[in-house]
């Protein structure tokens, strides 16, 4: 009987491997925010905002990620001619600029500049992972996570 890794005991899809890296990723960022002190926890405060935790984890990502990494993604990617598998490809793929770019403005126009720099790589992975045959909805998710993971340790969310 020899030892198997946990990759051979569940077989992880690629969708599943973006999924659980973008999760690592944010927790980590919680993590450093809260230990480094610039974040802390913040739902057990008396004036958490439970209204607008639920509008940014549950409502804001499912329409950011169909309109960006839904339809603007698919229209993006049927009317550029060039396919490449590589993940650097995938990451800065015309699809994945535009959106990103027009992501980046969004929140640059409702939230400011720094909100805008912020959301940067966040918005490049999640378009790599939408290249990389994840459906808009997995995006949606992770978004929700991060979004969940960042108004959990920061006083005022961007």
């Amino acid at each position: 009987m020899g030892v198997t890794t946990l990759e051979a005991r569940i077989r992880l899809t690629p969708q599943h491997r973006y999924l659980l890296g973008g999760l690592t990723l944010g927790a980590l960022l919680a993590v450093f925010l809260v230990f480094s002190g610039i974040g802390s926890p913040q739902w057990y405060r008396p004036e958490f905002d439970w209204k607008r935790l639920i509008l940014l984890v549950g409502v804001v990502p499912l329409i950011e990620e169909w309109i960006f990494r839904g339809w603007l993604f698919d229209e993006v990617t049927k009317r550029t001619s060039r396919v490449t598998r590589s993940v650097i490809s995938q990451a800065f793929s015309p699809a994945n600029l535009v959106t990103t770019a027009l992501f980046c403005g969004l929140h640059l126009v409702t939230r400011g500049p720094m909100a805008a720099l912020l959301v940067l790589m966040p918005s490049l992975y999640l378009g790599s992972m939408r290249a990389n045959n994840a459906r808009w909805v997995h995006c949606a998710a992770l978004h929700s996570l991060w979004n969940a993971l960042w108004f959990s340790v920061m006083p005022t969310p961007l």
